[in-house]
């Protein structure tokens, strides 16, 4: 039996936006390889151009009608689709609709954090045969089981599932995850085009001039920060895999594919520091020849010198500090995250001192956020040794304590504010405030979010007059390859 697994194209402001590889359906892959079926991936941005959409947008990748042309061509038994961001549900329902039209007698399952959260629409709106719910890989391998059996992926009796009974929404949430990790095989990424995502990768504080490949060591986090939705998709308890297995895939990443630096992609990969010490120390004693990062934010209250040490001798090149807020009621109550601002500069010292760079994470606009919080905020990360700044306007995610808290307080109505989501790109999405409240407006937010680049770049270029340098050599080095191409 033939599955084929595929994500969809993404808008973007970015004509040469980096592309990420596709671990979830990497994942979903090789189980089902191990399962006995034969698999095939497609990743929408990877499979077609870039075109311009008017008003400095960009697709980039196969149009929803060109990308089921191509899962269609492959002949699949069972279609598998994901919709890895709600940014991206346009264009995975476009693409649905497309696929039920050349694909009438297929079976189409569909999944990822979008689906997870809005089941019962997607079910209403667009019509797939089964929605699988958070953590996809045990529940999609029995219903292509039952698929190869009945010729229908009848999810009766599954956990984790939702679908149309009778023209009824029937959801059963999900309960049990993978305990084990390591039961799981390594991400198929001999199922897709590995030589082009070193091509078009870097971003994310890595330059694009490296060639980077992901890696998930954990799931989930132990944390309950009120803007994340990590719970939704990988259910509430952290899981990691063994050190040794983390240490053979990354040894066979190096060897494979040599690329020039490993994103650990975990939500937390730092939560258990004695698996942590693990790795790091067989890095060094097995030689595996490797620098690494960390694009998602570091909780900073995981962090120590002797840990930090031992990051640094296994290749850690920069860090991303999740360090939020600078004001305690902020990120202590509102966001519910433990740290203090004294932590957060132990740890920026401290990487200083050890040669590691640091980007700060920061999130202004919470429920509750004044001038005078977001300037304890500002004034933190002007103190801080910081080589990079991230600064996002809080947004509230369907399925996170936050949304729920904006919805009962009236800041937004669920209804409307989808609509401003599906409207919203990528990278656009955490640079929009998205809610008034009655301490902050939406404009004076954005104010305070140019306030805080003006200050920091103004503070980075007095500290390092080379960085100011080489920014202006790029806007130079920019203009001249405009004007060449005229």
């Amino acid at each position: 039996m033939r599955v084929c697994l595929a994500t969809p194209p993404l808008i973007t402001d970015n004509p040469r936006e980096p592309l990420a590889m596709p671990l979830g359906i990497a994942y979903l892959g090789a189980t089902l390889e191990r399962g006995g079926f034969d698999v095939t991936l497609i990743d929408g941005a990877m499979a077609g151009p870039v075109t311009g959409q008017g008003a400095n947008r960009y697709l980039i990748g196969a149009a929803p009608d060109r990308l089921a042309g191509l899962i269609a061509a492959d002949r699949p038994d069972l279609v598998g689709l994901s919709c890895p961001f709600t940014t991206r549900y346009r264009l995975f329902s476009q693409c649905l609709k497309a696929l039920r039209e050349r694909l009438p007698g297929v079976p189409v399952v569909v999944g990822g954090i979008h689906p997870t959260l809005f089941a019962r629409r997607i079910l209403e709106q667009d019509h797939p045969d089964v929605v699988v719910l958070g953590e996809g890989e045990l529940t999609l391998l029995e219903l292509a089981r039952r698929a190869a059996e009945n010729g229908t992926p009848d999810p009766e009796g599954l956990d984790g599932v939702a679908w149309l009974r009778n023209d009824r929404v029937v959801v059963r949430e999900r309960t049990n995850y993978v305990e084990d990790l390591d039961t799981l095989p390594e991400p198929a990424l001999h199922l897709l085009p590995v030589d082009k995502y070193l091509a078009r990768s870097g971003g994310r504080w890595a330059s694009q001039l490296r060639s980077v490949l992901p890696v998930l060591t954990s799931r989930s986090c132990p944390g309950r920060c009120s803007f994340c939705s990590v719970h939704a998709l990988f259910g509430p308890k952290w899981r990691g895999h063994s050190a040794e297995r983390v240490l053979d895939e990354i040894a066979g990443l190096v060897r494979r594919y040599n690329p020039s630096l490993i994103a650990f992609e975990d939500d937390r990969l730092t939560w258990d520091r004695e698996r942590l010490l693990k790795i790091m120390d067989g890095i060094t004693s097995r030689r595996i020849k490797v620098r690494w990062h960390t694009p998602n934010g570091v909780h900073i209250d995981d962090l120590d010198e002797g840990l930090l040490r031992a990051m640094r001798k296994a290749g850690c090149r920069s860090l991303n500090l999740a360090i939020e807020s600078g004001d305690p009621d902020i990120l202590n109550r509102v966001i519910g995250k433990k740290g203090t601002s004294d932590q957060a500069r132990e740890v920026a010292f401290a990487c200083r001192e050890l040669g590691i760079r640091i980007n700060g994470y920061f999130i202004i606009g919470m429920p509750g956020e004044t001038d005078e919080s977001i300037q304890r905020t500002l004034d933190l990360c002007l103190e801080l040794p910081l080589d990079g700044l991230g600064i996002f306007i809080a947004t509230p995610f369907p399925g996170t304590r936050m949304f729920d808290e904006c919805v009962q307080r009236g800041y937004i109505d669920p209804d409307r504010f989808s609509q401003e989501f599906l409207e919203a790109g990528d990278p656009e999405l955490l640079h929009r405030p998205l809610f008034d409240t009655g301490t902050m407006s939406r404009q004076r937010l954005l104010w305070w979010e140019r306030e805080f680049k003006r200050q920091f770049i103004k503070r980075l270029y007095r500290r390092r007059p080379a960085v100011r340098v080489k920014a202006v050599l790029r806007r130079c080095l920019g203009l001249a390859s405009r004007l060449a191409g005229r």
